[in-house]
This record gives structure tokens, C-alpha cells and sequence, in this order.
């Protein structure tokens, strides 16, 4: 399972990092929405965070099972499913321990540990829903559909919009934990499921 990770903590000089063979990251939510997402991926339980779509976040992997899903992660499409169990203190997780809602993802970056652990710079791409599992053996891989974000744009759904964002852009303000960066992507967030998920990906909920 994975173990979410501070991403600057990717950027150590001198240690092997793998990147994406293209990766732009001025247009890279265009990106993001416009992939096609396969059908069955392997599935990584995480156990102390959510992956969102458009979120990018560092993780920590050190199990033998983990490290072999990444590997073929890597020498494939670099696709693969982040589902949260359902409890944090789980080690050994079955297939009911995890949600059936997770993010399609990418790997971006990985670096190999002296401790044989690996870290790795994910990116999530959309929701996807878990539909049943293909395989648990050596690890797990699920066929999935993609959920389709709906929402209305009406004057109503305007001007919670506009609440939320200028309600998060004070919070911003008051948090020293929080970029003041993210009051330039929360502002300039025209999509309401999207400034949904970056609200949802900066708050600490237990």
C-alpha cells in the first residue's frame, strides 16, 4: 500500500528519477481530461489520503507486492488505479477493504530508496469507478469505467461557485501551510467539479 509523501521531497539532486516521455505543465489538465483511460489497470490501496483528479501527490511504497506493481506500471502505460482503504491501520488488504470509487492516475517520477522502498510523483487524471476485481494475485487489477463529472451550470451553481472561492481564498490567506499560489488556481478555475476537487485536495479532514 502506498503512504502519502511531501512531493518537494521528489526534487533530491543526484538521485535517479524517471520521467514521463512527455509532460507539459502548462496545458497538462488539458491533457489529463482528453486521455483515454484503460479499461483494467492495477490497483494501489492507499491508506492515509485521496488522490483527486488533477492532484499531484508524492507516495511511498515499500512492500514486495507494491514494488512489483510499480515496475510493470512503469514498463507499461504508466497507468494505474489509487483507491484509499477503507482503514488506515490495515496492512495486509483484501479487495473489501477498499472503496469502489478511485482516481485514474499516472506515475510522473520515480526514485528508488537505499532502503529498497521507492517514492513516486502520481497525478490524477479522472474518477473512475471500480466495477470488479480481474485479478488479487501477485497484485491487484480491476476492470473500471470512467464517472463522468455533471453539473449544471446555472446561476445558482455560479454563485455557490463564487462563494466557495472567494471563502477558500481567505482560508488561503489565514493558512501559512497553504501556497498563496493556490489563490491563482482557485481564481483562475472556471469548472465547478474541478474547483471542487482542488478545495477537497487541500483540506486536512480526518
Amino acid at each position: 500500500m502506498a503512504q502519502n509523501e511531501d512531493k518537494n521531497q521528489m526534487k533530491t539532486n543526484g538521485t535517479p528519477i524517471i520521467e514521463p516521455d512527455t509532460n507539459n505543465e502548462d496545458d497538462e489538465d488539458d491533457k489529463a481530461s482528453s486521455l483515454k483511460i484503460p479499461r483494467e489497470m492495477p490497483v494501489l490501496p492507499v491508506k492515509d489520503t485521496v488522490i483527486f483528479p488533477s492532484m499531484v501527490a508524492a507516495l511511498t511504497i515499500s512492500t514486495e507486492r507494491d514494488l512489483l506493481l510499480l515496475n510493470n506500471v512503469l514498463s507499461g502505460n504508466r497507468f494505474l488505479a489509487l483507491v484509499t482503504q477503507k482503514d488506515k491501520e490495515l496492512k495486509a488488504v483484501k479487495t473489501s477493504d477498499l472503496y469502489t470509487t478511485a482516481t485514474a492516475s499516472v506515475v510522473l517520477q520515480m526514485i528508488r530508496m537505499p532502503d529498497n522502498s521507492a517514492k513516486m510523483l502520481v497525478q490524477g487524471l479522472r474518477r473512475i469507478k471500480i466495477n470488479k476485481y480481474a485479478q488479487t494475485e501477485p497484485y491487484f487489477k480491476a476492470d473500471v469505467a470512467v464517472l463522468e463529472d455533471v453539473s449544471e451550470n446555472d446561476k445558482e451553481t455560479e454563485a455557490a461557485a463564487r462563494n466557495v472561492t472567494d471563502q477558500f481564498v481567505r482560508m488561503i490567506s489565514m493558512a501559512p501551510s497553504l501556497p498563496e499560489e493556490l489563490k491563482i488556481a482557485i481564481v483562475n478555475t472556471d469548472s465547478p467539479s474541478r474547483l471542487a476537487d482542488i478545495i477537497a485536495a487541500h483540506l486536512n479532514v480526518d
